[in-house]
């Protein structure tokens, strides 16, 4: 599957666009699942899920062929929740200065329809973003530390309490 990514890549570089399709069905959950393991928000998901395509095609000419396209849009997703939590922090902040009595929530109401989402909604930001990288993306946790800026060790152990907590979630559904 990569080498197919690879060789859609190699066509938006030469400004070709008709697989873009292709390329999104094949990697747009994995993206989508990313940006909500961190936002918590289906909206906020899926508009960050947009914007991580927007900035890939731009950003094509850094890639390096042969290069795991996933690991690229996980950066991307990444970088781009966190750019958003920062700013809604940041607009908290300044209505809570300015003395606005009224309660912000960046989080939405989750789908029932998702278990998936019921699973991840009990993790914490950090535990939802490795687990999602691993399990929903398929890197390995030598990929996944440089991703995050965590030690080897630390992704590995921060990875099995997370499970450990999802498996009592569901257990106690």
């Amino acid at each position: 599957m990569e080498r197919e990514l690879n060789d859609y890549i190699e066509e938006f570089r030469r400004g070709e666009y008709a697989s873009f399709p292709l390329f999104y069905e094949a990697t747009h959950r994995k993206v989508y699942y990313i940006a909500y393991g961190l936002l918590g928000s289906e909206f906020d998901a899926k508009d960050v899920s947009q914007d991580t395509y927007v900035r890939f095609i731009s950003s094509l000419s850094s890639y390096r062929s042969g290069s795991n396209p996933y690991a690229l849009l996980a950066t991307i997703a990444r970088n781009l929740a966190y750019d958003l939590l920062e700013k809604k922090n940041r607009l908290t902040s300044f209505e809570e200065e300015i003395g606005n009595e009224e309660e912000i929530s960046r989080k939405e109401e989750l789908s029932d329809s998702g278990e998936v989402k019921r699973l991840l909604q009990a993790l914490s930001p950090g535990e939802r973003e490795i687990v999602v990288l691993h399990v929903l993306d398929g890197l390995k946790f030598r990929e996944i530390a440089p991703i995050v800026g965590k030690k080897l060790s630390t992704v590995l152990v921060t990875y099995n309490r997370a499970i450990k907590k999802m498996r009592g979630k569901e257990e106690g559904k």
